[in-house]
């Protein structure tokens, strides 16, 4: 009230009252998702995370083991038909 006296003089806060009150929340239940969420989602984001590089390592002895890049390079392939040839093979 006092802000609106400050910027306005004529104003006359004698016929209005302020009452605060506290927000009225739902009743609480208690959620046992929250939980299990807490504990489970960490352990599957690291299970992904390994899941996803065992598959890259994988992916990269096979190449290495089948020769896959060397050949293409020996028979003088360009780098742009090498990129295409991985995204190929990949299924990309």
């Amino acid at each position: 009230m006092e802000i609106l006296n400050e910027l306005n003089s004529t104003f006359n806060s004698s016929h209005y009252s302020i009452n605060l009150r506290r927000y009225p929340f739902p009743p609480y239940k208690a959620d046992n998702f929250v939980l299990v969420i807490q504990v489970w989602f960490p352990f599957l984001l690291v299970m992904s995370y390994i899941f996803a590089a065992i598959n890259t390592v994988k992916n990269i002895v096979y190449e290495k083991e089948k020769g896959l890049k060397v050949c293409r390079y020996k028979r003088t392939i360009s780098n742009k038909m090498n990129i295409l040839g991985c995204y190929d093979y990949n299924g990309s």
